[in-house]
């Protein structure tokens, strides 16, 4: 079974502890109480396929290191406080189908690298 963690409810901050789980391929934590930031430290899970981190708390910009996530298929952030625009490594992710954007105060336009994304069949920015 592929290391994964799927949580609601839940309260506090992401630690940036974190990034020890290399292992780790997918992280869902769905309609919770997290707040703070996304640490950078979420470079370091370099197998990780599924970020859920939907209808949180969670404030500040999107993590450049997001974009180092080379695996990364499936990214939701949607419904948090998230400000900032949607950088133009947004492109790296050559293996993202499914984002979520919307409901957080992102401002700016859509990169024109979302283009990149030849796999993407679902974008809700």
């Amino acid at each position: 079974m592929l290391p994964s963690a799927e949580s609601n409810n839940q309260a506090g901050t992401i630690p940036s502890e974190i990034g020890v789980l290399m292992q780790l391929v997918s992280l869902k934590m769905e309609q919770g109480k997290i707040s703070g930031t996304i640490p950078s430290s979420i470079m370091n899970l370099s197998k990780l396929v599924v970020l859920d981190l939907d209808y949180q708390r969670l404030a500040g910009t999107i993590p450049d290191s997001i974009y180092n996530l080379r695996d990364l298929a499936e990214l939701d952030l949607n419904g948090n406080q998230l400000t900032g625009t949607i950088s133009t490594k947004i492109g790296n992710l050559n293996t993202l189908y499914f984002i979520q954007l919307q409901d957080n105060m992102l401002t700016g336009s859509l990169p024109t690298e979302l283009g990149l994304l030849t796999d993407l069949c679902k974008c809700s920015c």
